[in-house]
This record gives structure tokens, C-alpha cells and sequence, in this order.
């Protein structure tokens, strides 16, 4: 009688201990290692890459009219003569140049700036209308037809607004990687030719290296030539591509003008192919170490980092650099209930872990929300149903002994 009750009351207790396991097993898909960044889902996270050579190209049409702006075919003005009648014209500037006011005659305008066709109409109204009241005003901008030829993936006609700068004429064509932007060529009208360093102009925005163009000009540029300043560049990119570099100029310039990275690169470990050398750099070495023509630039990936455990988005995730486990554990959607802060683990790429929460993720990292030992014991069961399982359990031995 004795082993039986004993029997009956092993079979119970196992029987509750397996209920009481099921509600704290892990929820499905806890231990998931998504080997796939997980989607962003609209957080704007932000982006660590390297900008194109359309960087900081601004509209030009969205910018105040400059006075220096040149008055050619096309332009149209405002014009009101307030007299003992007020008289309004919106008068285009005709093929010649010239801008026919009625009652007035025709005033000659091409070659010279808003500022000064402002003053002159001005002037030349006044001088007919002593005591008129004149207001004058730029209403509409010509529109410039400028060619591209050379390193451009099509030879082409951009129409762009009478105030647009040779930014944006790059800013819309699909520059060849090969495109020696250094010395792009701006041809004038009247057959003077100025040279202009686009990437310099990304680096300090001058803008005597971001002209505004007029009728008549058209831009080449030049392919880069293989010997003299063409690179390589290998790994992790938006592109395959063999790219021109400026001369004797470092990596970093090099990274900061002429180069669009991935997300995933790692930029703060790039390999050079030199003949039979190999450089490996780290970023304090970018601006010292000097390009040269021939060279392969081998960029490396950043493995995602996975968050696993009782989190609410388990994934992998992109790498973030200087992000933190908080700032990757808020990205999974925070810790669940059966988890805290204190039951963090950090599994490193190299096989080392580490609990330490201050110190930043590193690429390939695997952030591990592990259950805490106060939800391992009670869980989800709260402590009335304890006591009520514990008196049921004590209940039915007795009622199995007697």
C-alpha cells in the first residue's frame, strides 16, 4: 500500500511539473538566428555611408535669385508703371537679348546681370515717365540647355533652370566610374574652356568650383586613363567598378569624394592590393597613406548582429557602429517579461562572452536575453495558484494513503 501511494504521488507531482514547465517554455522563435539583416521596420535608423559626388548638390531653382544672375533669351520681367493709370507687362527677354516695353521701345539686355537689367529698365521707364512710380522684377528664369559628353553613361542634353551650377548638371546624368571628375571641363560660348575639380568643391563648397552656367556652355569629362590614376575597387560595394583617383592623394580624400559605400562595409578595416605588397589599414591611417594607379581597394563586410532570447523582434540586425546592447535591444523591441537587464549575455564573434553591458557590439556579435531565475521558478503562475496547486497536490496524497 505504501509503494502505491508513493507511485500515485510521483505521477502527480510529475504530471504538475510538466504543466507548471509548459508555461515557461521559451516562446517559438526565441532562439531564431536570422541569417538576414532583419527590416529596418520605418525606424530611420541612420546611415553610415559615404556619400556619391551628388552629395550637397543643392537646386539651384530653390535658391534666391543671385544679382549676379546673367539676363539672356527667355528670362521674364514684371514690370509696373504707376502714373495716372497703373500699367502691368510680363515681358520676355526676346532671341537678341533685347525686352520690348510698350510705349517705351526696346532696351538691350543679354551678357549683363539681373542687378544691372534692373537698374537699366528702371532708368530708361523713368527717363519716358518722370514721375511714374516703376517696380521691376525677375517673374521667370530661362531655361539652359547644356550638353554632357565624355565619362557619362549617355551623351545628353540637361535642361535645367537659367541659375542652375555644374553640380547640378552632374547631379543629373549617370556619371562612368571612370569619369575624371578633377578635371571636368566647362566649355564656353565664346570658346574659353575653365578646368574644375568637382571634388574639391565637396570637400571645401567653394563655389568658384560650382559655376553658375549660361547659354551656350557645355560640360566633358574626361575618362580616366588606366595607367595613370585608375583604381580597383574589390568586397563589399554598391558597384563593381574600376574608378579614377586624383593624384597624390590619400585614402580618406579618396573614401569622402569618389566613393559610395554599402551598409554592411566595415570602413574601419580596408585592405590595399600593391603589386605583391599588402596594406591593412585602420582609419588613423586613411589620410597618410597615398593612392596610387593600379591599386585594389578591398573592402570588408560588417556581420549583422543577431539579438536572440526573450526579446519581442529576435533577428539579425545591421551593424551600427558605436550602437550599444540597450540600443540593440531596443531595436528587437525591448526585453519580454520573462527577462531583465541582468540576464544579458554577449557572445563575440571570436567565441569569448561577456555580461558587461557598457561595452559597444562589434560586428558579428550575438546579444542573448536569457529567462531570469525568478521567472525560471514562478513564471507566469501567480502566488495564489501556487498555494491552491500545492494544497491540491497535498490533498490528493492524502486522499491516495488513507
Amino acid at each position: 500500500m505504501k509503494n502505491r501511494s508513493l507511485k500515485i504521488l510521483m505521477v502527480i507531482i510529475s504530471l504538475s511539473t510538466g504543466l507548471i514547465a509548459q508555461q515557461r517554455m521559451q516562446p517559438l522563435g526565441g532562439q531564431s538566428q536570422a541569417t538576414q539583416p532583419r527590416e529596418e521596420r520605418g525606424l530611420n535608423l541612420p546611415e553610415y555611408s559615404q556619400k556619391t559626388t551628388e552629395t550637397g548638390l543643392q537646386n539651384a531653382w530653390q535658391q534666391p535669385v543671385s544679382p549676379d544672375y546673367q539676363i539672356g533669351p527667355g528670362d521674364v520681367f514684371d514690370i509696373s508703371i504707376v502714373s495716372l493709370e497703373k500699367v502691368y507687362f510680363q515681358i520676355p527677354v526676346g532671341p537678341a537679348g533685347e525686352l520690348h516695353i510698350p510705349g517705351v521701345g526696346k532696351i538691350q539686355l543679354e551678357g549683363i546681370t539681373l542687378e544691372e537689367s534692373i537698374k537699366k529698365i528702371t532708368s530708361v521707364i523713368q527717363h519716358k515717365f518722370p514721375k511714374a512710380g516703376i517696380e521691376v522684377s525677375l517673374y521667370q528664369m530661362k531655361r539652359l540647355k547644356i550638353p554632357v559628353t565624355g565619362a557619362v553613361m549617355e551623351t545628353q542634353t540637361v535642361k535645367l533652370p537659367g541659375n542652375a551650377r555644374l553640380s547640378e548638371v552632374l547631379s543629373n546624368v549617370e556619371l562612368k566610374p571612370t569619369a575624371r571628375l578633377y578635371e571636368t571641363l566647362l566649355l564656353h560660348k565664346g570658346g574659353e574652356v575653365d578646368t574644375i575639380n568637382v571634388l574639391q568643391y565637396q570637400i571645401t563648397g567653394d563655389k568658384t568650383l560650382d559655376p553658375e552656367l549660361v547659354m551656350g556652355d557645355r560640360v566633358h569629362i574626361p575618362y580616366g586613363s588606366i595607367s595613370r590614376d585608375i583604381v580597383e575597387i574589390t568586397g563589399e560595394r554598391d558597384e563593381l567598378s574600376l574608378v579614377s583617383i586624383e593624384p597624390n592623394k590619400s585614402l580618406e580624400y579618396f573614401l569622402n569624394t569618389s566613393i559610395q559605400f554599402s551598409r554592411d562595409v566595415n570602413i574601419g578595416h580596408i585592405t590595399i592590393l600593391r603589386g605583391a605588397t599588402t596594406h591593412t589599414l585602420n582609419p588613423s591611417e586613411y589620410d597618410s597613406f597615398i593612392l596610387k594607379a593600379g591599386d585594389r581597394i578591398a573592402l570588408h563586410r560588417n556581420e549583422p548582429v543577431n539579438v536572440i532570447g526573450f526579446v519581442h523582434l529576435p533577428g539579425a540586425y545591421p551593424y551600427y557602429p558605436n550602437f550599444s546592447v540597450g540600443d540593440y535591444l531596443s531595436l528587437a523591441g525591448g526585453l519580454t517579461k520573462e527577462s531583465s537587464m541582468k540576464n544579458i549575455r554577449v557572445l563575440h564573434a571570436d567565441g569569448t562572452a561577456s555580461s558587461d553591458l557598457r561595452n559597444l557590439v562589434q560586428p558579428g556579435d550575438v546579444i542573448e536575453a536569457k529567462r531570469s531565475f525568478q521567472h525560471f521558478m514562478i513564471g507566469d503562475i501567480n502566488f495564489l495558484s501556487l498555494i491552491t496547486t500545492t494544497a491540491s497536490l497535498i490533498l490528493t496524497w492524502i486522499a491516495a494513503t488513507k
